[in-house]
């Protein structure tokens, strides 16, 4: 398949409104990957990766959205090919953006309301929000700075209390 495009500055002496034109083959398929459902290779025009775009924000918008894995799972995606296809697609860049700011909120208000186990998204957070790797990066450059990197153990010695009538001798057992 043969297309023109048109590429470069007018040439000296040429009218302005004239570019440089050059032939170059083109494929009308701008990736491919191995689809996990049927175990083939299928071809990728840029279309379908702005489709995607499109679903990855409306997946980013249910309710019941917790991880990225999901999405590329229930699509038969390789993890590496999502990711590739990613960093070539303006929009895919901005709809997974989108939905790491989703899959953070909810991470977030779940922990709040206790619908959601603060230690494990603690842990995980990092992944999604930004704002909130920021936050460990600078709490761990804190304590690099204080020298506490080992942590200290604090010894409370107490005196033995006198046995009282409101706190009556402990008997062994």
């Amino acid at each position: 398949m043969s297309t023109k495009v048109v590429i470069g500055k007018a040439k000296k002496g040429q009218h302005s409104n004239k570019k440089k034109e050059v032939e170059r083959n083109a494929s009308p398929y701008f990736d491919e990957y191995h689809d996990l459902f049927t175990f083939k290779v299928k071809p990728v025009p840029y279309s379908f990766l702005v489709r995607m775009a499109e679903e990855i924000k409306a997946f980013a918008d249910e309710p019941t959205t917790l991880r990225v894995n999901d999405f590329y799972d229930q699509k038969g995606l390789d993890p590496k090919d999502y990711y590739r296809f990613k960093e070539k697609s303006p929009e895919m860049q901005l709809s997974h953006a989108y939905l790491m700011r989703k899959i953070a909120s909810r991470r977030d208000i779940g922990a709040l309301t206790r619908k959601f186990d603060a230690g494990w998204t603690e842990k995980n957070q990092p992944i999604y929000d930004k704002d909130f790797k920021d936050l460990v990066e600078w709490r761990a450059s804190l304590t690099n700075k204080e020298g506490n990197k080992g942590g200290s153990t604090i010894n409370v010695v107490m005196q033995r209390a006198e046995d009282t009538d409101v706190v009556p001798a402990k008997k062994d057992l």
